[in-house]
Protein backbone atom coordinates (compact mmCIF):
# COMPACT_ATOMS: atom_id res chain seq x y z
CA UNK A 1 0.00 0.00 0.00
CA UNK A 2 2.93 2.04 0.92
CA UNK A 3 4.76 1.97 -1.94
CA UNK A 4 1.52 2.09 -4.38
CA UNK A 5 0.56 5.71 -2.04
CA UNK A 6 4.34 6.87 -3.30
CA UNK A 7 3.93 6.01 -6.72
CA UNK A 8 1.01 7.90 -6.88
CA UNK A 9 2.62 11.14 -5.07
CA UNK A 10 5.30 10.89 -7.55
CA UNK A 11 2.73 11.01 -10.63
CA UNK A 12 1.08 14.31 -9.16
CA UNK A 13 4.93 15.48 -8.95
CA UNK A 14 5.40 14.78 -12.45
CA UNK A 15 1.96 17.06 -13.09
CA UNK A 16 2.77 19.80 -11.04
CA UNK A 17 6.58 20.36 -12.16
CA UNK A 18 5.35 22.64 -15.00
CA UNK A 19 3.72 25.01 -12.32
CA UNK A 20 6.48 25.41 -9.76
CA UNK A 21 8.94 28.05 -8.88
CA UNK A 22 12.30 26.78 -9.64
CA UNK A 23 13.91 25.05 -6.08
CA UNK A 24 10.43 24.90 -5.10
CA UNK A 25 7.78 23.04 -4.02
CA UNK A 26 3.81 23.64 -4.58
CA UNK A 27 2.90 24.83 -1.09
CA UNK A 28 6.57 27.18 -1.42
CA UNK A 29 5.17 28.36 -4.97
CA UNK A 30 2.03 29.40 -3.35
CA UNK A 31 3.67 31.07 -0.56
CA UNK A 32 6.29 32.60 -2.98
CA UNK A 33 3.39 34.21 -4.83
CA UNK A 34 1.47 35.16 -1.78
CA UNK A 35 4.83 36.68 -0.73
CA UNK A 36 4.75 39.20 -3.82
CA UNK A 37 1.44 40.00 -3.82
CA UNK A 38 0.07 42.77 -1.51
CA UNK A 39 -2.82 44.32 0.64
CA UNK A 40 -2.32 47.82 2.11
CA UNK A 41 1.40 47.64 0.96
CA UNK A 42 1.84 44.50 3.26
CA UNK A 43 2.53 40.71 1.82
CA UNK A 44 -0.42 38.49 1.68
CA UNK A 45 1.70 35.91 4.06
CA UNK A 46 5.18 35.53 5.17
CA UNK A 47 7.77 32.33 4.86
CA UNK A 48 8.94 33.11 8.14
CA UNK A 49 5.61 33.33 9.95
CA UNK A 50 4.01 30.32 8.14
CA UNK A 51 7.23 27.71 9.46
CA UNK A 52 6.33 29.63 12.76
CA UNK A 53 3.11 28.32 13.02
CA UNK A 54 3.53 25.17 11.85
CA UNK A 55 6.98 24.75 14.51
CA UNK A 56 4.87 25.64 16.97
CA UNK A 57 1.50 23.40 16.24
CA UNK A 58 4.42 20.31 15.94
CA UNK A 59 6.40 21.21 18.73
CA UNK A 60 3.79 21.58 20.75
CA UNK A 61 2.00 17.94 19.45
CA UNK A 62 -1.00 19.51 17.98
CA UNK A 63 -2.56 17.84 15.56
CA UNK A 64 -3.83 19.71 12.43
CA UNK A 65 -4.50 19.86 8.90
CA UNK A 66 -3.75 22.40 6.76
CA UNK A 67 -6.99 23.15 4.33
CA UNK A 68 -7.84 25.54 1.27
CA UNK A 69 -5.21 27.39 -0.93
CA UNK A 70 -2.23 25.66 0.63
CA UNK A 71 -3.57 22.26 0.50
CA UNK A 72 -4.83 22.77 -2.89
CA UNK A 73 -1.39 23.54 -3.89
CA UNK A 74 -0.16 20.54 -2.41
CA UNK A 75 -2.51 18.41 -4.30
CA UNK A 76 -3.09 20.00 -7.77
CA UNK A 77 -1.90 23.28 -8.81
CA UNK A 78 -0.17 25.91 -6.71
CA UNK A 79 -2.30 29.60 -7.27
CA UNK A 80 -2.14 32.58 -5.10
CA UNK A 81 -3.94 32.29 -1.85
CA UNK A 82 -4.27 35.23 1.42
CA UNK A 83 -4.21 32.78 4.34
CA UNK A 84 -3.52 29.99 5.49
CA UNK A 85 -6.38 27.62 6.91
CA UNK A 86 -5.26 25.24 9.52
CA UNK A 87 -7.84 23.11 10.79
CA UNK A 88 -7.07 21.53 14.21
CA UNK A 89 -9.88 19.55 16.89
CA UNK A 90 -12.05 21.66 18.86
CA UNK A 91 -10.58 21.15 22.33
CA UNK A 92 -7.39 22.14 21.28
CA UNK A 93 -8.04 25.93 20.48
CA UNK A 94 -7.45 27.05 23.90
CA UNK A 95 -4.19 25.60 23.15
CA UNK A 96 -3.61 27.62 19.94
CA UNK A 97 -4.54 30.73 21.36
CA UNK A 98 -2.01 30.27 24.22
CA UNK A 99 0.86 29.30 21.73
CA UNK A 100 0.14 32.91 19.84
CA UNK A 101 -0.82 35.63 22.62
CA UNK A 102 -1.85 38.85 21.30
CA UNK A 103 -2.13 37.52 17.62
CA UNK A 104 -6.20 36.39 18.00
CA UNK A 105 -8.20 39.09 16.43
CA UNK A 106 -11.91 37.37 15.84
CA UNK A 107 -13.88 34.29 15.65
CA UNK A 108 -17.07 32.32 15.39
CA UNK A 109 -18.26 28.95 15.78
CA UNK A 110 -16.99 28.24 12.50
CA UNK A 111 -13.49 29.79 12.33
CA UNK A 112 -10.94 31.75 14.71
CA UNK A 113 -8.86 34.20 12.90
CA UNK A 114 -5.37 35.15 13.98
CA UNK A 115 -2.65 37.71 12.86
CA UNK A 116 0.63 36.40 13.19
CA UNK A 117 3.37 38.09 11.87
CA UNK A 118 2.25 39.56 9.26
CA UNK A 119 -0.04 36.53 7.76
CA UNK A 120 -3.80 35.79 8.43
CA UNK A 121 -4.36 32.57 9.84
CA UNK A 122 -7.60 30.80 9.73
CA UNK A 123 -8.08 28.32 12.47
CA UNK A 124 -10.95 25.64 11.54
CA UNK A 125 -11.92 24.29 15.39
CA UNK A 126 -13.23 20.50 13.83
CA UNK A 127 -16.44 19.14 15.89
CA UNK A 128 -18.32 17.31 13.47
CA UNK A 129 -16.97 13.90 12.43
CA UNK A 130 -15.87 14.79 9.12
CA UNK A 131 -13.91 17.90 9.95
CA UNK A 132 -12.06 15.54 12.98
CA UNK A 133 -11.30 12.75 10.38
CA UNK A 134 -9.60 15.47 8.05
CA UNK A 135 -7.50 16.22 10.67
CA UNK A 136 -6.54 12.70 11.21
CA UNK A 137 -5.97 11.84 7.96
CA UNK A 138 -3.48 14.36 7.09
CA UNK A 139 -1.03 13.38 4.92
CA UNK A 140 2.93 14.44 5.33
CA UNK A 141 4.59 17.82 3.44
CA UNK A 142 7.03 20.43 4.30
CA UNK A 143 7.81 23.98 3.60
CA UNK A 144 11.23 24.89 3.55
CA UNK A 145 12.14 21.88 5.67
CA UNK A 146 9.50 22.48 7.98
CA UNK A 147 7.06 19.41 8.57
CA UNK A 148 3.76 19.93 7.72
CA UNK A 149 0.63 18.10 7.56
CA UNK A 150 -1.78 18.22 4.65
CA UNK A 151 -5.50 17.67 4.51
CA UNK A 152 -5.90 14.65 2.12
CA UNK A 153 -7.25 14.75 -1.21
CA UNK A 154 -10.79 13.03 0.01
CA UNK A 155 -11.02 15.29 2.81
CA UNK A 156 -10.14 18.34 0.77
CA UNK A 157 -12.64 17.74 -1.63
CA UNK A 158 -15.35 17.00 1.18
CA UNK A 159 -14.53 20.38 2.70
CA UNK A 160 -14.69 21.95 -0.59
CA UNK A 161 -17.86 20.67 -1.40
CA UNK A 162 -19.55 22.08 2.17
CA UNK A 163 -18.40 25.25 1.68
CA UNK A 164 -18.67 25.66 -2.04
CA UNK A 165 -22.85 26.51 -1.89
CA UNK A 166 -22.33 29.11 1.20
CA UNK A 167 -19.96 31.70 -0.19
CA UNK A 168 -21.88 34.53 -0.58
CA UNK A 169 -19.39 35.88 -3.69
CA UNK A 170 -19.44 33.95 -6.89
CA UNK A 171 -15.72 34.31 -7.49
CA UNK A 172 -15.69 32.59 -4.43
CA UNK A 173 -17.74 29.87 -5.09
CA UNK A 174 -16.55 29.27 -8.45
CA UNK A 175 -12.59 29.20 -7.32
CA UNK A 176 -13.71 26.54 -5.02
CA UNK A 177 -15.10 24.44 -7.85
CA UNK A 178 -11.93 24.82 -9.43
CA UNK A 179 -10.13 23.51 -6.93
CA UNK A 180 -12.59 20.61 -6.69
CA UNK A 181 -11.65 19.65 -10.61
CA UNK A 182 -8.31 20.41 -9.85
CA UNK A 183 -8.04 17.94 -7.09
CA UNK A 184 -10.34 15.25 -9.16
CA UNK A 185 -8.03 15.67 -12.22
CA UNK A 186 -4.36 15.95 -10.40
CA UNK A 187 -5.37 12.17 -8.38
CA UNK A 188 -7.39 10.83 -10.97
CA UNK A 189 -5.48 7.47 -10.67
CA UNK A 190 -6.49 7.23 -6.85
CA UNK A 191 -9.39 8.82 -5.94
CA UNK A 192 -12.01 5.66 -5.97
CA UNK A 193 -15.27 5.33 -6.28
CA UNK A 194 -15.76 4.91 -2.22
CA UNK A 195 -14.68 8.34 -2.15
CA UNK A 196 -17.03 9.91 -4.09
CA UNK A 197 -19.09 7.65 -2.31
CA UNK A 198 -17.70 9.27 1.09
CA UNK A 199 -17.90 12.73 0.15
CA UNK A 200 -21.59 12.23 -1.06
CA UNK A 201 -22.73 10.08 2.18
CA UNK A 202 -21.27 12.72 4.73
CA UNK A 203 -22.61 16.23 2.49
CA UNK A 204 -26.19 14.08 2.57
CA UNK A 205 -25.66 13.64 6.48
CA UNK A 206 -25.62 17.77 6.68
CA UNK A 207 -28.80 18.10 5.35
CA UNK A 208 -32.00 18.16 7.83
CA UNK A 209 -34.19 19.74 5.47
CA UNK A 210 -35.90 18.58 2.28
CA UNK A 211 -34.61 22.08 0.97
CA UNK A 212 -31.05 21.24 2.15
CA UNK A 213 -31.46 18.46 0.42
CA UNK A 214 -32.20 18.88 -2.72
CA UNK A 215 -29.67 21.23 -2.68
CA UNK A 216 -27.04 18.53 -1.59
CA UNK A 217 -28.46 16.55 -4.57
CA UNK A 218 -27.90 18.66 -7.26
CA UNK A 219 -23.98 19.39 -5.73
CA UNK A 220 -23.63 15.37 -6.07
CA UNK A 221 -25.17 16.06 -9.89
CA UNK A 222 -22.54 18.58 -10.30
CA UNK A 223 -19.98 16.77 -8.82
CA UNK A 224 -21.13 13.74 -11.15
CA UNK A 225 -20.62 15.64 -14.54
CA UNK A 226 -17.00 16.65 -13.48
CA UNK A 227 -16.12 13.24 -12.93
CA UNK A 228 -17.95 12.68 -16.59
CA UNK A 229 -16.00 15.57 -18.04
CA UNK A 230 -12.49 14.15 -16.49
CA UNK A 231 -13.13 10.72 -18.03
CA UNK A 232 -13.98 9.47 -14.12
CA UNK A 233 -17.44 8.20 -14.71
CA UNK A 234 -16.58 4.49 -13.35
CA UNK A 235 -16.15 7.00 -10.15
CA UNK A 236 -20.00 8.27 -9.93
CA UNK A 237 -22.15 7.98 -7.22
Amino acid sequence: MNAMQDSMRQLVRERQAEYLRPGRNAMETSIELAQSFTRKGRPYMLFDSVKKVLKALNDNHIPYAIIGGLAVAHHAVPRLTQDVDVAIFFEDTGKVRDLFPGCYLRGTAVVEVYEIEGTRVDVLPAKLRYQRAAVQNAVAGEIEGVPARICAPRDLLLLKMVAAPNRPELAARMQDEADIAGILQFHSADLRKEDAQYVADRLLELCFTLEERNKTMTQIEWLNGILDQLGMADRKV
